[in-house]
């Protein structure tokens, strides 16, 4: 994203002053408070209208609900019942997680849902700029920021742009160009669904066929599907090579996907002490992912406990169970939860306290 984003924040930063100058403080005072509780508001509500899109596009598209989230407050569907939880994921201020109807492997309506939150955020630009024209005061400096940040929510989401989570305009093109990644989409987001409850097998044996179909074990995504499902055989020694080979696959959606598996090789080299594969997986690169981002994922419980293990920080290893006991009350995704404990036990058997 960095060139093109400069290019992008240059343009729509002068954007944002010739329009406040014309039509904030051409003959009008704005209070300065006024001025950042508006823009507050118009940022929280630009959020919600975007992932309101989403969710309305979806249920035009015949998409089931899965779960609604502003920052790291969530609205999620479980056991047929709504409720709240509390988790983020870094890159993201909102999500909104719908599973369209249609078998995995089938065609799909994908369009709509990932340019819902665009259109809807470009309507409101529209909107609030009309009202922007003929509004004073503090009405006016509202609809001033609701119009801006609205458009630039337009531009930042509906211009293609690949980063460390791809953005709706990219999704939308990828999806059209590659079947691969419409799969992809669709099997996150029913895998999504699937973890928010507890369950043996995640995927039926059709859909291991779409999964391992050749054209999408060409990616490094598909085959962490294959890591998973070994691990959840309870077969760690394949799920190592599997992560390791699934490593030299090109990435078919983000850099995201690739730092997360390398993180799970790394697990694996730390509770068999493979001093050989740590110094080759722990980079530089690693490290800033493991500081940045990691931070803010369930994976970094267990990765971070076979660390600290591994370093015979046993009292370290301790406190970072506790936080994991504590985090997975408000997390929603339970199948997650529970395999990320049973890699902490792996840990312990391998690592622990003797």
């Amino acid at each position: 994203m960095g060139i093109l984003s400069l290019i992008i924040g240059f343009l729509f930063g002068g954007f944002v002053t010739y329009s406040y100058g014309n039509y904030i403080l051409n003959g009008e005072r704005i209070n300065p408070l006024v001025f950042l509780y508006t823009l507050t508001l118009a940022i929280v509500f630009s959020i919600f209208i975007h992932e309101l899109g989403h969710y309305l596009a979806a249920k035009i598209s015949g998409y089931r609900f899965v779960m609604y989230r502003i920052s790291s407050y969530a609205l999620v569907r479980e056991n047929g019942h709504l409720k709240f939880k509390k988790f983020k994921i870094p890159g993201t201020l909102g999500q909104n997680l719908m599973v369209p109807k249609q078998k995995l492997g089938e065609d799909y309506p994908y369009v709509l849902y990932n340019m819902g939150g665009v259109l809807l955020n470009l309507i409101t630009g529209i909107i609030f700029f009309i009202i922007m024209i003929n509004a004073r005061g503090d009405l006016k400096a509202f609809a001033f920021h609701m119009h801006i940040v609205n458009i630039f929510g337009v531009i930042t989401n509906g211009i293609p742009l690949k980063g460390m989570i791809n953005n709706d305009g990219k999704n939308a093109l990828e999806s059209y160009k590659n079947k691969s990644y419409r799969v992809l989409i669709q099997a996150s987001l029913i895998a999504s669904e699937r973890y928010l409850k507890e369950s043996e097998n995640l995927w039926s044996e059709d859909e291991m066929k779409v999964l391992t179909a050749p054209d999408n074990m060409k990616y490094l995504e598909f085959n962490s599907f294959m890591v998973d499902y070994y691990f959840d055989i309870g077969d760690f020694k394949r799920a190592e090579k599997t992560a390791e080979l699934a490593l030299t696959k090109p990435v078919l959606s983000s850099d995201l996907q690739r730092q997360v598996l390398i993180g799970e090789v790394l697990f694996y080299k730390l509770v068999n002490r493979d001093e050989e594969g740590i110094e080759k997986y722990d980079t530089e690169e690693f490290e800033k992912f493991r500081n940045k981002i990691l931070k803010a994922l369930i994976n970094r419980f267990h990765i971070e406990y076979a660390f600290a293990l591994y370093e015979r920080d046993y009292a370290g290893a301790r406190k970072i169970k506790k936080d994991f006991e504590e985090y997975i009350t408000t997390y929603p995704f339970v199948g997650q939860s529970k395999s990320v404990a049973k890699l902490m036990d792996y840990a312990d058997e391998k690592l622990g306290e003797k």
